[in-house]
This record gives structure tokens, C-alpha cells and sequence, in this order.
């Protein structure tokens, strides 16, 4: 009895430990550079085409939001949709813990340059979809209105979830529990949080819902993977750690097998660095599925897709 006390003591504390290590990053602060593209390290030859910038010069919109919470919707879209009559995709973006979309707009500058619109806010709890439910709605009304810059340009038929930590669940019941949920058609998420580390939080979310292709990464750092050797079991079956190996396991065989989908671990990347340095793949995923780029495909589909052979990833499992 008293080794379990001991040992859900030092698990309790380790969870602590990251929920704190997370919440420091609600300080007003960058969570991403502007030049992380440059910066991050990649492996595979397609990974870098898509970590760089797309070909698109990028412009900025910004739209009050009626709920207090998520204060405001920032849109970034490519300069080209003002002239150009043309529908464009879409990627709605799910926020982490303590950041914000104005604490990481260079991954939503990066996507929009490859000629998405992309759409975030200020929301600190995300996990719900709520907000990224209101965001497709802010587009919809914005997409028949004559007098916006989006009117009926926007194809409301391609659009894509994403989402960071705590973001990851909001895309996730965003996609399958929200009245705009049939929209989505494609799916990322990084560093979900672990059933067990969710349900503490009281995070629900059902991934044996997803029914469109759904690309799933995280880290091997401490934070998301957790350590040999460190006390980091719960009666003998759950670790503390945010988004492990067993929960990515867990999650992908929850998910249909008719339902194409991929999952990853980006080697010596934690629970920070996984938002910028999975974004090429990321843009890739959704110019594969949103915008048809066969390169792009590449990097996930067959025998010979560039991730099974990159030494920046591991633990992979696919069904596409």
C-alpha cells in the first residue's frame, strides 16, 4: 500500500511538472519565429520543399468575435485571392494551451503562403471545437457577403482541421462533434493528449468518429513521450506524460480501418518544437488532400512514401 502511495505520488508530482511547464507558456510571448521555416531541421527531401515557404505573398484580415472568449478571428489568406475569382482552401486552426493564434502566426503566414485560407483566434481553452466551429461560420457568412474580400471565394467543400496539444482534442471535436463538422475533409494534430492525461483534464474526445484522413504526430522529448526510467506510471498502465507512444498506438487503432490515416514521432522534438517542425508535412497532408498535389502525396502514400525512410521520424504506422 505504501509503495502505490508512493507511486501515485511521484506520478501526481510529474504530472504537475507539465501541466506547469505548459502553462508558462501563456506568457505574451512568440511561440513560433518568424523564421522557424528556415530554422527547423528536416530529413526528406518533399518534408523540405513544404517546411519552406509556398509561392504566395500573404495578407491579413481580422473579425471580432461575439463571444468574449475567443475575442477575435484572424484570417490570413494568399494576396492573389483579392484579383483572383477562384475558390481556395481552407484550414481552421485549434489553439495549445496559453497560445493563441497571435502567439504563433508564422505557421498560419506559412500555410497561407501555399494558398490556403487560414483561420485562428484567441481562444485559451480550445478542446471543445467551439471555437473552431464559430470560425467556419464567421467564413460562411463571410463567403456570401458581397461586400468582403472573401466573397464567394472561399471553397467551403476543402476545408482542413488542425490543431497543437490542447488543440489537438479542439480539432479533433471539431471535426466530430460540432454542427460543422461534415465539412472537414482533412484532419493533423499534434501532441494529443493522452486519454489518461484528458480525462484529468476532463478533455473528452472520441477518435473512433473520424471518418476523413487524419495525419497524427508528436515528440519524442520528456514532456510528450516521457522517459525510461523516470516514476511515470499510474497503476502500472498509464504514463503522465502528454502525448506518448502507447496513446498514439491507442488512438490510430481506434480509428476506422476504412479511414486513411498516418501516425508519427518526430525524433528529439518535445512538446514545443512538434508545432513547427511537423509544419512541412502538415502543409503537405493538406496539399495532398485539399488541393490535389500529387508531390505532396508522396511524402504518405505506398510502399515507398518519403516518411517510412526519413531518419527525423519513427514509430510509424499507416493505412493510405
Amino acid at each position: 500500500m505504501l509503495e502505490t502511495l508512493q507511486r501515485l505520488t511521484i506520478a501526481f508530482a510529474v504530472m504537475l511538472s507539465v501541466a506547469g511547464a505548459v502553462q508558462d507558456w501563456s506568457k505574451d510571448v512568440p511561440s513560433v519565429s518568424a523564421d522557424y521555416y528556415q530554422q527547423t531541421p528536416v530529413c526528406g527531401t518533399i518534408e523540405a520543399e513544404y517546411t519552406a515557404m509556398g509561392a504566395y505573398e500573404v495578407s491579413y484580415a481580422e473579425y471580432p468575435a461575439l463571444d468574449v472568449l475567443i475575442k477575435q478571428y484572424k484570417v490570413w489568406y494568399p494576396s492573389a485571392l483579392e484579383e483572383d475569382t477562384r475558390e481556395w482552401p481552407i484550414v481552421v486552426m485549434a489553439n495549445g494551451t496559453g497560445v493563441p493564434a497571435s502567439r504563433y502566426e508564422p505557421i498560419f503566414q506559412h500555410l497561407a503562403s501555399w494558398g490556403f485560407v487560414v483561420i485562428g483566434n484567441e481562444q485559451q481553452a480550445s478542446w471543445q471545437g467551439d471555437g473552431s466551429d464559430g470560425a467556419l461560420d464567421l467564413l460562411v457568412e463571410l463567403n456570401e457577403d458581397q461586400e468582403s474580400v472573401f466573397y464567394q471565394k472561399l471553397d467551403l467543400e476543402c476545408v482542413g482541421a488542425a490543431g497543437h496539444s490542447q488543440g489537438a482534442i479542439g480539432a479533433i471535436n471539431g471535426v466530430t462533434s460540432q454542427p460543422n463538422g461534415w465539412r472537414y475533409k482533412a484532419l493533423y494534430t499534434a501532441s494529443t493528449p493522452s486519454s489518461y492525461y484528458a480525462s484529468t483534464l476532463n478533455w473528452a474526445y472520441d477518435v473512433s468518429q473520424i471518418r476523413i484522413p487524419y495525419l497524427m504526430t508528436a515528440g519524442t522529448g520528456l514532456l510528450d513521450a516521457g522517459e525510461k526510467g523516470v516514476p511515470e506510471v499510474v497503476e502500472d498502465t498509464q504514463e503522465i506524460s502528454i502525448s506518448p507512444l502507447w496513446s498514439q498506438e491507442e488512438n490510430y487503432s481506434l480509428i476506422p480501418a476504412a479511414t486513411p490515416k498516418l501516425r508519427a514521432r518526430r525524433a528529439d522534438a518535445d512538446h514545443a518544437e512538434i508545432l513547427p517542425w511537423g509544419d512541412g508535412y502538415m502543409t503537405a497532408w493538406f496539399m495532398y488532400w485539399l488541393q490535389g498535389d500529387q508531390e505532396a502525396g508522396k511524402a504518405f502514400l505506398g510502399e515507398d512514401a518519403e516518411i517510412l525512410s526519413n531518419p527525423c521520424w519513427q514509430d510509424i504506422e499507416k493505412n493510405i
